[in-house]
C-alpha cells in the first residue's frame, strides 16, 4: 500500500508537470489523478494503514469537488502557465 500511495504522489507530480508543459492531453491525466484518489483512500482504509473517518472523506469529496470545478471552469486554451 505504501507503494501504491508513492505511485499516487509521483502520478500526482507528473500530471502537474504535464500541465505546465501545455500538452493536450493534461486535463485528461488530471481528471484520471481525481479519480484514483477515492479507491486509493479506500485501499488505505480497508487495509487498516489510515484510519479515515468521515472527517476524512469529507475534506476528500472537498478537494476533488473543487478541483474538478477547476478543470470544468479553466478554457481548454488555459492549460499550463502562459508567459508575461
Amino acid at each position: 500500500m505504501l507503494i501504491a500511495s508513492w505511485a499516487w504522489v509521483a502520478f500526482g507530480l507528473y500530471s502537474v508537470g504535464v500541465w505546465l508543459e501545455s500538452r493536450p492531453w493534461a486535463r485528461l491525466l488530471e481528471v484520471l489523478r481525481l479519480l484514483s484518489s477515492v479507491p486509493l483512500l479506500l485501499a488505505l482504509q480497508q487495509a487498516a494503514l489510515v484510519p479515515v473517518g468521515t472527517a476524512g472523506w469529507s475534506v476528500l469529496v472537498l478537494y476533488a469537488l473543487v478541483s474538478a470545478l477547476w478543470l470544468w471552469r479553466l478554457p481548454a486554451s488555459a492549460q499550463g502557465l502562459q508567459a508575461a
